[in-house]
């Protein structure tokens, strides 16, 4: 019996073969979609799952306030709060510090590298993270000054097929560290990434390097609780902890430190500084394959609607011949499941093509999701059945309904609730057609927003040099000087940092405060705002070689709003003396575009008296002659260290990398939803025009025109695209609104953009609904009447 159902499906595919390869293709691509979405988002969850004791290892973050009031918040805090956890929580099994990431030079021999992602690590890194060691001993390679891990890809760049267990490295050319490990690459899937670790021990030696409770925040604390230890009961000794550590003697100033423990599941999507447009991001991709997925079946539905007026002669003969509504059922489920069948080995294929492309478009590394485990096929054949299930089972219920009467009649099965149901999905995919085109130019809006906005200086043509070893920041002014005389220099500037991704913050006491408040610190030379085009409020900006300027602050609007300054200048800010406001500089932004302009104060005396950046305003006609004039006067000056340099626009964009890659996927998707949107149209269409074949002759018969009957096709159409466009609207403005508001400068969501989504749907669909309508209208009337 089965074979008999076979062969007839098989026979019945290939006498429709648009309307199978339609069908195929349609669901193919649906599906394939909704799997790749599928793929991305189980990575985007998979963010460290692969630590042995993972779901009882936290990061410690630290709340700050004063008088109250929340100042701040970050992971980022004091070297002492993991061993003094250790020592008094019971709970705290251990611990693990490690530092913000950075980049230094490794020289070897006469050959240096700039890495990235460079970490003071504390000696039980590896035997609290599962992060695999290749070679040295997982309790010891960090336990000595001066040692240093590798990661596998670092010690190949440095040493290439030379082991490097032994070897000797230094660092900035100056400190000497010996490896004493090699690590495996960290995974994609892990928000801890580093290219070499240096040994926590190293610090306590180290000059300027604050390692008690008043030491610098630069440090990450994680702590691994007993299996019997609960989340709760550490937070609620935190209070007493604070308190005789730190929060006691800074109670006098108002200031209070309060901890809490971040769990390391969720750090990637709720506690990173991007995870509110990532969790966002991921919000509106999970809508979006369901949509998808949700066409793709309206699709199949429809389009097996559209045939089933073809076979109804069919249905009606089989039924007087004795065919039960069972085996009919059976058999068209036949054809929806082998269907199915090619439908998978298309997905299949499809993945395999698209799966390196799509990585690109979502601009992340998918190395941990292999497409084709075993669970991940039968995840994928499961979904196929499902919706062949699914989608298949609705005609075939109520084509093996038919009476056989009405069959051979030619009388359509699909009218009353039907007709409503059919409607409904018109509407439906519709409505995701509207809100998919509304959200692709609001996003498109919002980021050339972000690559256009002012930022309150000038970004292009900045070109930005580290000074990443002691010589070069010894040197700079050596260095600044002789670039005065290259013709495509407009002007140079040493600072601190460079305004793209925040500055660091210390505590100060403005004029009228009787405890300090957390401000964002700059330090620059007398020619910084000029070179990046800060316009000056008020006041005066620093004056080169005057020596009192030294301990002067400048000071950004936001900071004199905050502190209700109407006259800043000659006000005063102490920290290690007292400092006098001599200018407000204008608002710019320092920081991404996520937050809003934070106070900031400017000052001219860096930290130990030396810069971290050169910033080298330069012509734009001759990039490229010009920047061999500097390395040429970069080598003069600097002989041993490299000559690494980033354009600021580079570093800006790259700010919003995540962003342009949301764009893209989106945008992918969305077009290929619309399609399929279209495509299921164009199937209604077809049904539409297949179901008023009689009408349409008697109307031509009688004198209606051409034009009129398209006209009367084309008007039932209209007015579910309209109900459509309003249910669109209303959900693509739901949801980019939580998307916009991640940004603290967003665009605003004007009419404008909602009508033109709307047009643009309202066109696609005339022009799909028009085709058929046309050639129905156009049809000889003897045909259409000899066809009922």
């Amino acid at each position: 019996m089965f074979k008999n159902y076979l062969k007839t499906a098989l026979r019945n595919i290939s006498k429709y073969k648009i309307y199978s390869l339609l069908n195929v293709l349609g669901l193919a691509i649906g599906i394939t979609s909704t799997i790749l979405i599928i793929f991305y988002i189980r990575f985007e969850f998979s963010f460290d799952n692969f630590h042995k004791n993972g779901n009882k290892i936290f990061r410690i973050s630290v709340i700050s306030s004063r008088a109250g009031s929340v100042e701040m918040e970050s992971p980022i805090f004091v070297p002492p709060i993991g061993p003094a956890m250790k020592d008094e929580f019971p709970e705290v099994k251990q611990y693990t510090r490690f530092s913000t990431l950075r980049s230094m030079y490794f020289y070897s021999g006469e050959n240096y590298w700039k890495i990235n992602n460079v970490s003071y690590a504390d000696s039980t890194f590896f035997e609290f993270f599962t992060f695999d060691l290749l070679q040295g001993d997982k309790a010891t390679v960090l336990t000595k000054p001066n040692s240093v891990v590798l990661t596998e890809s670092t010690a190949r760049k440095i040493f290439g097929s030379e082991n490097p267990i032994g070897q000797i490295i230094k660092v900035g050319n100056k400190d000497v560290y010996k490896v004493t490990g090699i690590a495996k690459d960290p995974p994609a899937n892990s928000q801890i990434q580093f290219n070499a670790l240096l040994s926590f021990p190293t610090l306590y030696s180290l000059p300027g390097f604050y390692m008690g409770w008043n030491g610098g925040n630069q440090y990450y604390t994680y702590v691994l609780l007993n299996n019997s230890a609960s989340k709760n009961s550490v937070e609620s000794k935190f209070p007493n902890f604070m308190w005789n550590h730190i929060n006691k003697r800074l109670s006098k100033i108002k200031i209070e430190f309060k901890p809490y423990l971040q769990p390391l599941s969720d750090i990637h999507l709720k506690y990173n500084q991007a995870s509110g447009s990532g969790l966002t991001n991921i919000y509106i991709f999970s809508i979006v394959a369901l949509l998808i997925i949700i066409i793709a079946c309206i699709n199949f539905i429809n389009l097996s609607i559209a045939r089933a007026t073809k076979r109804l002669k069919e249905i009606g003969v089989r039924k007087i011949l004795g065919a039960k509504r069972k085996s009919l059922f059976i058999q068209f489920l036949t054809e929806y499941f082998l269907i199915s069948f090619f439908v998978f080995f298309t997905v299949v294929a499809l993945i395999e093509v698209l799966f390196p492309y799509y990585q690109n478009i979502v601009g992340e590394n998918l190395s941990s999701i292999n497409p084709f485990t075993i669970s991940n096929i039968l995840f994928v054949l499961g979904i196929i059945l499902l919706v062949g299930l699914v989608a298949g089972g609705y005609p075939a219920f109520y084509l093996s309904a038919a009476k056989p009467v009405n069959s051979l009649k030619g009388e359509i099965l699909f009218k009353g609730n039907k007709i409503r149901t059919r409607n409904v999905m018109l509407v439906i995919q519709f409505a995701i057609s509207v809100a998919l085109i509304i959200s692709t130019i609001l996003i498109s809006e919002q980021l050339s927003f972000i690559n256009n906005k002012d930022l309150g200086f000038d970004k292009n043509n900045l070109l930005v040099v580290p000074l990443l070893n002691e010589n070069s920041q010894k040197t700079a002014d050596t260095f600044i000087s002789r670039l005065e005389n290259i013709p495509g220099v407009i002007n140079s500037t040493a600072s601190s940092d460079i305004p793209y991704n925040d500055f660091t913050q210390n505590g100060y006491f403005p004029q009228g405060y009787n405890s300090p408040i957390m401000i964002h610190a700059l330090d620059v030379d007398a020619n910084y705002l000029k070179t990046f085009g800060i316009k000056i409020k008020s006041g005066r900006n620093f004056i080169p070689g005057m020596t009192s300027d030294s301990s002067a602050y400048l000071i950004n609007e936001a900071l004199a709003n905050q502190l209700g300054w109407k006259n800043p200048i000659g006000k005063i800010i102490s920290r290690n003396g007292r400092h006098k406001v001599i200018g407000v500089a204008k608002d710019f932004n320092y920081s991404s575009l996520y937050s809003d302009i934070k106070p900031l104060l400017i000052t001219e005396k860096p930290f130990r008296n030396i810069f971290d950046y050169v910033t080298i305003k330069i012509n734009s006609s001759s990039v490229k002659n010009t920047v061999g004039a500097i390395r040429k006067v970069w080598k003069g000056v600097n002989p041993t260290a490299a000559f690494e340099y980033t354009f600021l626009d580079d570093e800006i964009d790259q700010l919003y990398s995540s962003e342009q890659n949301f764009r893209g996927i989106f945008f992918t998707f969305s077009l290929l939803a619309i399609l399929l949107a279209l495509l299921g149209l164009f199937s209604l269409s077809s049904l539409t025009t297949e179901q008023k074949t009689k009408e349409i002759g008697i109307r031509k018969v009688l004198g209606d025109s051409a034009g009129g009957i398209t006209f009367r096709i084309l008007k039932e159409y209209i007015m579910l695209v309209l109900l459509s466009n309003i249910f669109g609207c209303l959900a693509s403005y739901y949801f980019m609104n939580k998307w916009l508001n991640n940004f603290a400068f967003h665009i605003t969501q004007g009419v404008g953009v909602y009508l033109l989504g709307s047009l643009v749907a309202l066109a696609f669909g005339i022009c799909v609904v028009i085709v058929h309508a046309i050639k129905a209208a156009n049809s000889n009337p003897i045909d259409s009447l000899r066809y009922e």
